[in-house]
C-alpha cells in the first residue's frame, strides 16, 4: 500500500494536482484550451473548405444542366448550339433539389448547407457575328470538306504560270490598245491637217498667178494681156519704153500709148494684189492648221510616252505574285500542265512584242521638223510675195528694172515649186511618205478592228444569255415574297450587329467592249489566285466559313436551266426551282434580293473565269499572227466563243474541263461557287445572310438565343465552434466565403459556353 501510495503521489504531482481536494492547475487549463481551440478551428476550416467545394460543384453541375436545354432544331440541321426556351431558373431549382439535400437521413450532417440564393443569366446571342463564327470554326475544324477545298484550289495550280503571263499580257495589251488608239487618232488628225493645208494650197491660184511656166518668167513681151506676175516682168520694158515715148511728146501732142500703159498699171496692181492676198491667206491657214497639227502631235507623243510607262509598270508590277504563291504551295499538288514551258514562252513572246507598238522618239521629232518645214516654206513664199509687191509698187515711177521684177517672180516660182515638190506632188512628197510610215507602224489595224468588232458581237451574245435569266424576275413573284422575308431578317441581323445590310454585287458581265471585258476577267482571276494564296497560307476563318456555307446550305442545280437554253422560254420546272431554298449558297455569296439575281451573278462570274482561261488558250492559238494587238483581239474572240460553249456545257452536264490543256481536270457548278467564295464575299455580309436563312428555315431567331450561361449560387452553413475567430481568420483570404451571424455564406459563379 505504501508503495502504491507513493506512486500515486508522484503521479498527482506530475499531473499538477497540488492537494487532495482536486484543484486544477493553470497549466492543465491552458493545455486543454489550446487543444480545443486547435481542434475547433481545424474542424470548422474543414467544414468551410468542404462547403466551398460543394458550392462550386453545385454551381458547375447547375449551369451544365441549364445549358443542356439547347434548341434541338439548330443542332440537328446546322450543328449550332443555342439556348432554348426553357426557364433557366426553374432548371436550377430542380438541380438544387436533386443534388443539394439539406438534410441527410441516418447520417450525421457534417456540412449542412442551405440554399440562400441563385441567379442564372443567358447571354452572347448566336446572332452576334463573333459567336456565330466561333461555333462555325469549332464545327468545321474536324470536317473533311476543308481538305477538299485545298484540293479544289489545287486544280488551278497547274495553270498558274500560263495564267500569270496571260493576265499580265492581257492587262498590258488592253491598256496599250487604248493608248495606241488615242495616239493614232491624234496622228490621223496631224495627217489630215497637213493634207488640208497642202490641198488648199494646191487648189489655190498661186501657181497660175505667178506664171504659166518657168520659161515665161524671163521672156520680154509687148504690152498686152497681163494675167500673171510673169507677164508683169515680161512686159515691163515695153511699158517703160512707151511711157518714156509719151513723156517725150510736146505739149499738146496726143499720147499714143496712154491707154495701154494705164491698163498695164491697173492689171499689174490687180495681179500683185491677188497674188499677195492668195499667198497671205495660205500662209495664215498654214500657220493656224499646222499649229493645231503640232498640238495633236504633242498629244500623240504624250500617249506614246504613256505607253512606255505602262509597259514598264505592268512588267514590274507585283500584282501577279498570287500566281507564284499558289504555284509554290505544297498542298494539293495535282501535277503540272503538259507543255507548260512552251505555253508560257509563247505568251511571253507576245508580251515582249508589245514594245513594237511604241513609236521611237525620232518619229515624232522628225515629223515635227517636217511640219515646221512646211510652215517655213509657206512663210518663205509669203515673204517672196511681200518682196514682189514692194518691187512692183515701183512700176508707176519707173524706178525698177525688168530684171528685178523677173528675179522677184522667179523667186516666187522657185519657192512654190519647192513647196509643190515636197508636199503636193502625188509621189514621194513628205506628207504621203510620213503617212505610209505611220501605216507601217499600224500594220494589221483594219484586221484588228474587224476582229474587235466580231468580239463585241460575240460578247453581246453571251450577255443575252444573262439577260434572259435576269428577265425571269417578272415571272417569279411566287418566290419573291420569301426573298423579301429573308431580306428583312438579314436587315434585322445587321441592325442587331450594327453593320450595314448590303449586297455583294459581284459577277456582272455587262458592257459591250470585249477587250475591256477580257481585261476584267483576267483581273478577277488574278484576285482569285491572290485569295487562294491567302487561303492556302493562313486565312483559316474565311476557309472554314465558306466550307460551312457549302456543307449546310443548298446550291442551285444548273441543269434546271436547259429548257431556257433550248427554247428560249422557261419551263415550269425551271420557274419552280428558283426558290431561295434551292440557291442558298448563291444568296449567301451575292446577297441579291431576287429569285434570279444570284443565279445570274454566279453565271456571270463563271463566264468571267472561263473567259480568262480561254483567252489564255487563245494567246497560244494565235501567237503567230505577229501584231500583238491583233493577237489580243483574236484571243478574245476565241475566248468568248469557248467560254460561251462552256456555259452551255455546264448547263447540260454540270461539269466542264478546266482547260483544253488539262482535259482530265474538271469543275462543277458548285466547285466554281466554292472558288468564288474564296475570292470575295465580306465576312459580315455572308454571316448576316447565313443567320437570316437559319432564322427563315428553323423559325428560331438567332439574335434571341444565347450561347453563354452564367450562374451565381449562394449557400450558407452554421458555424459550430468559434464563428468570431473564423470570421477574423477569413479576413486573411484563406477562403472566399463570408461569415455573418454565426453562419458561413459561400458564393460561387460558374459559366458554360457552347
Amino acid at each position: 500500500m505504501k508503495r502504491g501510495g507513493k506512486c500515486g503521489g508522484n503521479l498527482k504531482r506530475y499531473l499538477g494536482w497540488a492537494d487532495a481536494q482536486g484543484s486544477v492547475s493553470v497549466l492543465l487549463i491552458f493545455i486543454v484550451a489550446a487543444i480545443f481551440l486547435f481542434t475547433s478551428v481545424l474542424i470548422d476550416y474543414a467544414r468551410i473548405a468542404a462547403a466551398e467545394w460543394r458550392t462550386e460543384v453545385l454551381a458547375q453541375s447547375g449551369i451544365r444542366s441549364v445549358m443542356s436545354a439547347y434548341e434541338p432544331v439548330l443542332q440537328e440541321r446546322y450543328q449550332l448550339f443555342a439556348y432554348g426556351q426553357s426557364d433557366p431558373a426553374l432548371i436550377m431549382e430542380y438541380v438544387m433539389q436533386d443534388q443539394n439535400e439539406l438534410k441527410s437521413t441516418g447520417v450525421f450532417p457534417w456540412v449542412s448547407l442551405q440554399l440562400d440564393s441563385h441567379t442564372t443569366t443567358i447571354t452572347r446571342p448566336l446572332g452576334r457575328y463573333d459567336e456565330f463564327e466561333r461555333q462555325i470554326l469549332d464545327d468545321m475544324k474536324y470536317k473533311a470538306p476543308v481538305q477538299f477545298a485545298f484540293e479544289l484550289s489545287g486544280k488551278l495550280k497547274p495553270m498558274s504560270g500560263a495564267l500569270k503571263k496571260a493576265a499580265q499580257t492581257t492587262d498590258l495589251l488592253a491598256k496599250l490598245q487604248k493608248l495606241a488608239d488615242r495616239r493614232n487618232k491624234e496622228l490621223d488628225k496631224v495627217v489630215r491637217l497637213q493634207k488640208k493645208t497642202r490641198n488648199h494650197a494646191a487648189s489655190s491660184a498661186i501657181e497660175r498667178t505667178i506664171a504659166s511656166d518657168e520659161a515665161s518668167i524671163m521672156r520680154d513681151n509687148p504690152l498686152g494681156s497681163t494675167r500673171s506676175a510673169a507677164d508683169i516682168g515680161a512686159q515691163y520694158d515695153d511699158y517703160a519704153t512707151k511711157v518714156r515715148s509719151d513723156a517725150s511728146l510736146e505739149e499738146g501732142e496726143e499720147k499714143q500709148y496712154e491707154r495701154e500703159t494705164e491698163d498695164y498699171e491697173d492689171d499689174s496692181r490687180k495681179i500683185v494684189y491677188i497674188l499677195r492676198r492668195i499667198v497671205s491667206r495660205q500662209h495664215s491657214g498654214h500657220t493656224n492648221m499646222l499649229q493645231q497639227a503640232v498640238t495633236h502631235l504633242n498629244k500623240a507623243s504624250t500617249y506614246n510616252e504613256d505607253m512606255k510607262k505602262v509597259i514598264e509598270k505592268v512588267r514590274s508590277s507585283r500584282a501577279y505574285d498570287g500566281y507564284d504563291r499558289v504555284s509554290q504551295a505544297a498542298d494539293s499538288d495535282t501535277g503540272s500542265m503538259p507543255d507548260d514551258a512552251q505555253i508560257v514562252a509563247a505568251i511571253q513572246q507576245i508580251n515582249e512584242a508589245a514594245d513594237q507598238l511604241v513609236l521611237p522618239d525620232s518619229f515624232a521629232q522628225e515629223w515635227n521638223e517636217e511640219i515646221q518645214q512646211q510652215q517655213m516654206k509657206m512663210a518663205q513664199l509669203n515673204g517672196a510675195a511681200d518682196s514682189f509687191q514692194s518691187t512692183a509698187s515701183q512700176i508707176n515711177n519707173q524706178s525698177v528694172s525688168s530684171h528685178s521684177l523677173k528675179l522677184s517672180v522667179f523667186r516666187l516660182w522657185q519657192l512654190w515649186r519647192e513647196y509643190e515638190q515636197e508636199y503636193i506632188h502625188p509621189s514621194n512628197n513628205r506628207i504621203d511618205m510620213r503617212e505610209q510610215e505611220l501605216s507601217r507602224h499600224r500594220a494589221a489595224e483594219n484586221e484588228r478592228k474587224q476582229m474587235e468588232k466580231e468580239a463585241n458581237q460575240k460578247l453581246s451574245k453571251a450577255n443575252d444569255l444573262l439577260f434572259m435569266l435576269a428577265n425571269l424576275d417578272s415571272r417569279l413573284q411566287a418566290h419573291q415574297q420569301t426573298f423579301q422575308e429573308v431580306r428583312s431578317k438579314a436587315e434585322a441581323v445587321a441592325q442587331f450587329n450594327e453593320t450595314p445590310a448590303s449586297e455583294e454585287r459581284m459577277g456582272n458581265v455587262s458592257g459591250d467592249d470585249a477587250i475591256d471585258k477580257s481585261k476584267q476577267s483576267m483581273n478577277s482571276v488574278t484576285s482569285l489566285y491572290d485569295q487562294l494564296a491567302e487561303g492556302l497560307e493562313m486565312v483559316r476563318e474565311r476557309l472554314y466559313r465558306n466550307e460551312y456555307a457549302f456543307l449546310y446550305f443548298t446550291s442551285y442545280d444548273p441543269t434546271k436551266l436547259q429548257s431556257l437554253m433550248n427554247s428560249g422560254q422557261p419551263g415550269e420546272e425551271l420557274l419552280g426551282s428558283l426558290s431561295i431554298d434551292n440557291q442558298e449558297v448563291e444568296y449567301i455569296l451575292y446577297g441579291f434580293n431576287s429569285p434570279i439575281g444570284n443565279i445570274a451573278a454566279a453565271y456571270g462570274e463563271i463566264f468571267t473565269m472561263r473567259l480568262a482561261i480561254r483567252t489564255m488558250e487563245g494567246f497560244v492559238e494565235f501567237s503567230k499572227l505577229g501584231n500583238p494587238l491583233l493577237i489580243l483581239a483574236a484571243a478574245v474572240v476565241y475566248g468568248i466563243e469557248q467560254a460561251f460553249q462552256d456555259m452551255l456545257l455546264l448547263i447540260t452536264r454540270n461539269e466542264i474541263p478546266i482547260s483544253r490543256f488539262i482535259p482530265s481536270v474538271t469543275l462543277t457548278y458548285s466547285d466554281h461557287l466554292r472558288l468564288f467564295m474564296l475570292a470575295h464575299g465580306s465576312r459580315e455580309g455572308m454571316l448576316m445572310r447565313m443567320l437570316a436563312l437559319i432564322h427563315q428555315n428553323t423559325g428560331v431567331d438567332p439574335s434571341t438565343r444565347g450561347t453563354y450561361g452564367q450562374v451565381e449560387l449562394t449557400l450558407n452553413m452554421p458555424m459550430w465552434f468559434l464563428p468570431g475567430l473564423m470570421r477574423w481568420l477569413g479576413h486573411t483570404g484563406i477562403w472566399d466565403g463570408d461569415i455573418a451571424d454565426g453562419r458561413l455564406y459561400s458564393k460561387k459563379t460558374s459559366v458554360f459556353s457552347y
